[in-house]
């Protein structure tokens, strides 16, 4: 039974990984030592999945990070296309260097990890070769150099900036960790309804249980998100249970019934606005939360 198990996860793997393309190429042909170069990475995968791109975290080994800019996703009913332009810098001294980059695979079961293509740029190379034979001519007199930098007076400058920044800091801490907090809440909350609001338009034009799937569970995580209760791994029954949902138990058993019961939904915008109301309340009841802190 296990055998056939993995069999089966192993098949779904494959498939989603024939689905997604992953490629990376320098734009240049060759690197200088500490020069800058850029790297495109290009990612297609169908729109019912969710992919994570390399961050400054992850390890570019030759390579040093420096930034990175995204492209806006471009999409059809079946794939989204994702272009990241990473900027590196490299220190190494090997002629040729070779960078590849992983693509996270998020879905509903589990995690998959997929790799671009393996690209290459050459070093660019001013000294060939040492020579041994060098005549090199011996001088004793002292020279006098002038100070190009007032250690001391900078020494002073920047233990004065370090004591101001940390003074500030403990005298408004308290309003300036509210004002990241409430910042990244509400980006949080309009890349939601970005999304959903998207979504809702599809499933407008092009009716399919997959797109329903999505929308629920995207609404799952973010309200599990702000509100800290587990809804991505709880049943609709097991949501509606605890209490928190009591606005929206129809339109929760009304999805429920179109995704388990494979039936088109005739009032699918009435569940997505009732939905998106109770996102909208978690939401502002997490800025009320953060300004009585």
């Amino acid at each position: 039974m296990r055998i056939f198990i993995f069999f089966l996860l192993f098949i779904s793997f494959k498939s989603i990984g024939q689905e997604i393309k992953v490629e990376g190429n320098f734009i240049e042909d060759s690197i200088q030592i500490g020069n800058i170069v850029s790297y495109n990475l290009n990612v297609s995968y169908p729109n019912n999945i969710e992919v994570l791109l390399p961050d400054s975290n992850y390890n570019y080994s030759p390579f040093e990070y420096i930034n990175k800019s995204y492209s806006s996703t471009i999409n059809d009913s079946i794939y989204n296309y994702d272009k990241v332009t990473y900027k590196f810098t490299s220190f190494n001294l090997d002629s040729i260097q070779f960078l590849k980059l992983p693509v996270f695979i998020i879905n509903s079961n589990d995690s998959l990890i997929m790799y671009s293509n393996k690209d290459s740029i050459f070093l660019m190379e001013f000294i060939k070769e040492l020579s041994d034979s060098l005549n090199l001519k011996s001088n004793t007199k002292f020279s006098f150099v002038d100070l190009a930098i007032d250690y001391p007076f900078l020494s002073k400058i920047i233990s004065f900036l370090i004591i101001f920044i940390i003074t500030f800091y403990l005298l408004f801490r308290k309003k300036i960790n509210k004002y990241f907090k409430t910042k990244y809440t509400k980006k949080e909350y309009n890349t939601f309804i970005n999304k959903i609001e998207k979504l809702n338009d599809e499933i407008q034009k092009d009716f399919k249980i997959e797109k329903i799937e999505l929308f629920l569970l995207l609404w799952k995580r973010y309200n599990e998100k702000v509100s800290k209760y587990p809804y991505s791994s709880l049943t609709t029954s097991e949501i509606i249970h605890l209490g928190i949902v009591n606005d929206i138990k129809e339109n929760l058993n009304s999805l429920d019934n179109t995704i388990y019961g494979n039936k088109k939904i005739t009032d699918f915008k009435k569940n997505f606005i009732m939905l998106k109301k109770h996102s909208t309340k978690i939401f502002n009841n997490k800025l009320k939360e953060i300004n009585n802190e």
